[in-house]
């Protein structure tokens, strides 16, 4: 009886994919802004926040299991322990940051929750035009912020899926464009029973920023939806006896970008030492990125520091720090 519960949970989960790949195929051939950078609003939601995602080239779909989660695949939330949080911050070119914190919180063997906040802001501005090149005396800053509340269930010890649902706050320049919004994602991580080499790889899928336009000067953008489907391969004592290694894969599609390719690497020591590489295909500037990171224990609690260097072409290089407590 308990075996075809399961089943028929499993079965509602697909359903409610292939529900939501549906729509986004028809916004996708409702919107027709293929390859056509500029033309969302919110692109800061598109940003890999984390360092441990962004050092393994965003792959990481497959293998997320702490507060971060809720960021690439909330479905990931499942796979904490008990509780976790964790902030992080980016530093971008023209003194413009990425920042984030998430708190997530299992409750019992089958649920999960967590609340987030991801924010994209700038340092105060000079107002310029062209009469006065050096500034008129006024300033102005840009502030966007995406509050997130996020809930994840195992269906069986195989399949998990995860929701989130965010307002956003976009004030584009202080005082004049500003709206109010929301987005959603959701997403699944499926533990296979593929046999051979590929025993144990994990399937997962996430569809993210999917909401309504949001217009600005009587002109309407849509947010930057996206779907992703990726893999990761757990590989356990490959060269000691507690080490770990994570191979990852991604197929990315945003609605106004090409389809686009992600690898990533992830070797662990001892639960004490990270080293991740990772690789971008077809995204500009972008590419090659790496990351470390180290896990210590402090008055019973673990601690994990993490960091991401992501070279930007002519932009210039990008770095990435977090940290994170294991409650």
């Amino acid at each position: 009886m308990k075996h075809k519960q399961n089943i028929f949970q499993v079965k509602k989960a697909i359903y409610l994919f292939a529900l939501l790949f549906g729509l986004f195929a028809f916004q996708n051939l409702q919107a027709q802004t293929y390859n056509k950078p500029g033309n969302t609003a919110a692109s800061f939601l598109k940003m890999s926040p984390t360092p441990r995602g962004e050092s393994m080239g965003s792959a990481v779909i497959g293998i997320t299991d702490d507060a971060s989660a809720v960021f690439s695949n909330p479905a990931g939330l499942m796979n904490i322990q008990n509780m976790n949080i964790q902030f992080g911050r980016t530093n971008l070119p023209a003194n413009i940051g990425l920042t984030y914190s998430s708190v997530a919180k299992k409750v019992g063997n089958h649920h999960a929750f967590a609340l987030s906040v991801l924010g994209l802001t700038t340092d105060e501005m000079k107002v310029r035009t062209p009469l006065q090149p050096e500034g008129t005396g006024q300033t102005f800053h840009s502030g966007q912020y995406a509050f997130g509340l996020t809930y994840a269930r195992d269906y069986t010890d195989k399949f998990k899926v995860g929701f989130t649902a965010r307002i956003l706050d976009l004030n584009i320049v202080s005082g004049m464009y500003s709206q109010t919004s929301w987005s959603a994602d959701i997403g699944l991580q499926y533990h296979s029973a593929l046999p051979g080499l590929l025993e144990g790889t994990i399937i997962a899928v996430a569809i993210r920023n999917f909401g309504p336009q949001i217009t600005y000067a009587k002109e309407g953008y849509g947010l930057p939806l996206n779907y992703v489907i990726g893999a990761a391969k757990p590989i356990e004592g490959l060269f000691f006896e507690n080490d770990k290694m994570h191979l990852a894969a991604n197929w990315n599609k945003a609605l106004d970008e090409k389809e686009k390719a992600q690898v990533g690497m992830e070797y662990i020591f001892n639960d004490l030492l990270e080293l991740r590489f990772g690789y971008k295909f077809a995204s500009g500037e972008q590419g090659f990125s790496t990351g470390l990171g180290v896990k210590q224990q402090i008055m019973q609690r673990e601690l994990v520091f993490r960091y991401a260097f992501s070279p930007f072409g002519v932009i210039g290089n990008v770095h990435r720090f977090s940290l994170g407590v294991n409650l």
